[in-house]
């Protein structure tokens, strides 16, 4: 199954869910590299997908140095460095893992100027095909603009086995992926923007009547191909407060697990901000104090944390036009609302053990708190900033 086409702002060229991993990988290789040093680079969980990758590339052309990593490394310059200090005449750079050890590598990638190839280990691919990484933890995450991947190759017999928490990470991605859509949709009325969204709205929502691994995976991939045929950037409230969630809570759930909920809860947010009709009375948060108690609960340095607070933007004008188009908006968060017991019963099911969910996760008051610190942070020109951080309304 191959989805890449080429079109224009499509960088990844090639990219596939094949039954002849080790065979297409090659392919895809020699397309960017006929022959010479490749690095890998894999966490320790990952080692029997590295070590098949250095089956198919270590047999001819190619010699491959392997780069291997703790699970749970945080993605950082520091962590890249071994990548960027490797050998001069490495030229291609192939990733075997999830998002983190992806935002590693691609930004490698980026200050090598070399290529890099994704071997995804969950259908989670959509945040590891990102044009970006984020580096760093929590609110402190620094996004840093990178290369794509030149070339995505999965394994269909390893998406397959994928179960789980591995499936739950696609599903909830594609989630927070779906409001993101409908963010676009609104800062396009808010600040003028325009966003080819109609594509990825449509992935997003099919993706979410998927349950098996391969379908998730193939969404997934499309999804992260049509972001780059649409030339979307950002990555959306519901990732970026489920990297605050990640870093708060600290319960072994990773950023893209915790996509589902943060999404659906910053999704109310928002619906219950425009449909209160006593906005012309609100306070305004405390910003500087909410990035603050978000650096304390996420280990980031407050000081950073305040000084990269946006400001600037015409309050005036946003409140008169958040007026305006309120009724379009309200419409636009409820329609990526539908199915929502349904989206989250599929979710749960995913899990084998309920007492994963039952006790130990966050109370939704405390979640709501912490959407609330979000948005009153957030950038001012996303829609999670100019409703969660309002400026006085125009009469």
């Amino acid at each position: 199954m191959e989805y890449a086409e080429e079109q224009e702002n499509i960088v990844t060229k090639r990219a596939l869910i094949t039954q002849n991993f080790k065979q297409d990988l090659l392919g895809c290789c020699e397309e960017l590299l006929p022959s010479g040093h490749v690095a890998l680079a894999f966490t320790l969980r990952n080692t029997a997908l590295a070590d098949e990758i250095c089956a198919a590339l270590g047999v001819q052309k190619y010699r491959v140095s392997r780069f291997s990593y703790a699970p749970g490394t945080t993605p950082s310059q520091e962590a890249a460095e071994e990548l960027i200090n490797a050998a001069d005449d490495i030229r291609l750079l192939v990733c075997a893992g999830g998002a983190d050890m992806a935002d590693i590598v691609k930004f490698a990638a980026k200050e090598r100027g070399l290529p890099w190839v994704l071997c995804p280990s969950t259908p989670d691919i959509l945040s590891c095909a990102e044009g970006a990484a984020v580096l760093g933890w929590g609110a402190a995450g620094e996004r840093v603009d990178c290369p794509p991947p030149a070339a995505v190759a999965a394994s269909c017999a390893l998406m397959e086995e994928c179960a789980g928490r591995k499936k739950a990470e696609a599903y909830a991605a594609l989630a927070a992926e779906r409001l993101h859509c409908a963010e676009y949709e609104c800062e396009d009325l808010i600040f003028g923007t325009r966003h080819k969204t109609a594509g990825l709205r449509e992935l997003c929502a099919a993706a979410l009547k998927a349950e098996d691994g391969a379908t998730l995976a193939k969404f997934s991939l499309q999804a992260a191909l049509q972001r780059q045929k649409d030339n979307l950037s950002g990555e959306g409230g519901g990732r970026a407060l489920a990297r605050v969630l990640t870093a708060a809570q600290d319960d072994g759930r990773s950023v893209s697990e915790n996509c589902f909920i943060c999404a659906r809860v910053l999704n109310e947010l928002y619906i219950m901000s425009l449909a209160w009709t006593g906005a012309d009375v609100f306070i305004p948060p405390d910003r500087a104090a909410a990035a603050c108690t978000l650096g304390r609960l996420c280990g980031g340095d407050k000081l950073s944390l305040i000084s990269a607070l946006e400001t600037g933007v015409d309050g005036d004008k946003t409140a008169y036009v958040i007026k305006e188009y309120r009724e379009d908006m309200l419409k636009i968060l409820q329609k990526a609302a539908e199915n929502k017991k349904e989206h989250a019963r599929t979710f749960r099911r995913m899990y084998e053990d309920a007492g994963f969910w039952l006790g130990k996760y966050v109370r939704p008051k405390d979640l709501i708190w912490l959407a609330r610190l979000y948005a009153a942070t957030a950038p001012r020109k996303s829609l999670a900033g100019a409703l969660g951080a309002p400026p006085p309304i125009v009469p």
